[in-house]
């Protein structure tokens, strides 16, 4: 099982899957592995990095890509602009499900608190 990431069917129209970091590892450097679990699953569009675990809860925390079927579409890659509260809300629910990953992550203490009580960041 992969360590750095996880890959998470998302069912909105925006961005079809989530690709979470688990660690203060960037998934992004692992794009070929992504590419071929992406493509075992069948996707097609756009999807939506959260890289809050390797980056923090900063302005480049999220970053949206288009992916064909075979590669992420390296121009397409960038820093997400606006993020919906469906997606935050979808975020803040996988690592408080999974908050084992908080601790090989470079957020702080007080940040740690707030995702482990459900809370937005």
């Amino acid at each position: 099982m992969n360590t750095i990431y996880k890959i998470i069917e998302t069912k909105l129209k925006s961005y079809t899957y989530i690709v979470f970091s688990l660690s203060y590892m960037n998934p992004i450097d692992q794009k070929e592995e992504i590419e071929e679990d992406l493509k075992k699953r069948g996707v097609k569009g756009k999807i939506i990095f959260d890289l809050l675990l390797s980056h923090g809860n900063n302005p480049d925390r999220f970053y949206e890509a288009s992916f064909d079927g075979e590669k992420i579409d390296e121009d397409s890659l960038k820093a997400a602009k606006s993020i919906s509260k469906t997606i935050k809300r979808l975020s803040t629910s996988f690592y408080r499900e999974q908050n084992q990953y908080l601790e090989g992550s470079i957020l702080s203490t007080v940040q740690k608190f707030l995702v482990k009580r459900g809370r937005l960041i």
